[in-house]
């Protein structure tokens, strides 16, 4: 099944729900299928009217790495729809310091930072 074809399946509106699970691999594969699914116009505009955009900055907090590197590219998905990229700027700072602070220990995780940030920051 294609990314459209998910949307249209009406599978974000159960993803999203998945963001706040306590078992931490489903947060982490929810948060991966949303940043697959927010490459699409339709999955961006989706997760945002479903107002999940403060869940999604909770996760840059999540004591599992590969959580925190699927919202990092969850984050730079969804911010090139316009609402969701002022929504974000709550979190640049905290994605600032991530890039910056993560380097060494957690590269892939400061590397996608920066791109959100990079997307955040990014004025037409």
């Amino acid at each position: 099944m294609g990314k459209r074809a998910t949307i249209e399946a009406e599978s974000i509106p159960p993803l999203c729900d998945m963001l706040t699970d306590e078992i931490y691999e489903v947060r982490a594969s929810a948060v991966r299928a949303l940043a697959s699914l927010a490459q699409l116009k339709e999955g961006k505009t989706q997760i945002y009217d479903l107002d999940k955009l403060n869940n999604i900055i909770e996760l840059l907090y999540d004591l599992d790495e590969q959580t925190r590197l699927n919202t990092v590219q969850l984050i730079a998905a969804c911010a090139e729809y316009p609402p969701a990229r002022e929504k974000f700027k709550q979190c640049l700072e905290k994605l600032k310091e991530m890039a910056a602070k993560m380097k060494v220990q957690q590269p892939l995780v400061a590397q996608h930072a920066d791109i959100a940030v990079e997307v955040i920051e990014w004025k037409p």
